[in-house]
């Protein structure tokens, strides 16, 4: 299956993906599809489809397809070339792939937002040792300035479409807290790094949202953090990834 993927696959993933075929071409297509598959595992041509596709070991073309223009809408959202790119071809770029509104951060907030590198090989369950590694690091980093760093995170609040974010500073003392309605704890993470990004005496802020930490570099963050940003003189920060669920 690794061959067929890396030799098969990626013609259906880079071009057929990015042509406009008719239905009949797309059956042919996925029938292409189905029987590399098939060859690669050993079946019979007269394995049922259905319970083939049962497997998960591919998708179908339009899958593909829509898959890729997901990614790529995604990639060009991540700067304003790449948003001017998707206006002038009648793309909207107010809202993501998950409904949620977005919003351009100004040339003044984001210049004042520093977004350090992400590791490599942190993986949960494969990189544990790594990701401890860097967890101490960075906890000894925040003790050296305990008075400027700033520790960010946000819990679901049960039988609620909320969260609430929360920001703690090197000492372990709330310096801030909220409540956000949203059923998406990415947007919540969102929020809760907008509501250090307003203290200016917490320089270095620390989050475990990938997610949260990616909207603020790439400036489009949603509509709840775009909200405590607005209007704003946000100070130099820098955002940092910490690894989640280390321990004490």
């Amino acid at each position: 299956m690794r061959l067929v993927h890396a030799f098969v696959m990626c013609h259906f993933s880079y071009v057929a993906a990015m042509l406009n075929w008719n239905r009949g071409e797309k059956a042919k297509l996925d029938a292409l599809i189905r029987k590399a598959v098939k060859t690669a595992l050993g079946l019979p041509v007269s394995t049922s489809n259905d319970m083939l596709l049962r497997l998960g070991l591919h998708n179908t073309l339009d899958e593909i397809a829509e898959a890729q223009r997901t990614a790529q809408r995604e990639r060009l959202l991540g700067t304003p070339a790449g948003r001017y790119i998707l206006k002038s071809i009648g793309e909207s770029v107010a809202e993501s792939h998950g409904g949620t509104r977005l919003h351009e951060l100004n040339v003044n907030i984001r210049a004042n937002i520093i977004v350090r590198p992400f590791p490599r090989n942190v993986h949960p369950v494969h990189n544990v040792g790594r990701r401890m590694t860097r967890a101490r690091a960075l906890l000894r980093e925040a003790e050296d300035q305990k008075e400027e760093s700033a520790f960010v995170d946000a819990a679901w609040i049960n039988g609620k479409d909320a969260y609430s974010v929360v920001v703690v500073d090197g000492k372990g003392s709330v310096r801030n807290a909220a409540s956000v309605y949203t059923k998406d704890p990415g947007v919540a993470e969102q929020v809760a790094i907008a509501l250090a990004l307003i203290d200016s005496d917490r320089v270095s802020v620390f989050s475990d949202s990938r997610s949260a930490i990616k909207a603020f570099s790439k400036g489009l963050v949603a509509e709840q953090a775009y909200r405590l940003l607005q209007g704003r003189d946000i100070t130099s920060h820098t955002v940092t990834w910490f690894p989640a669920h280390m321990g004490s």
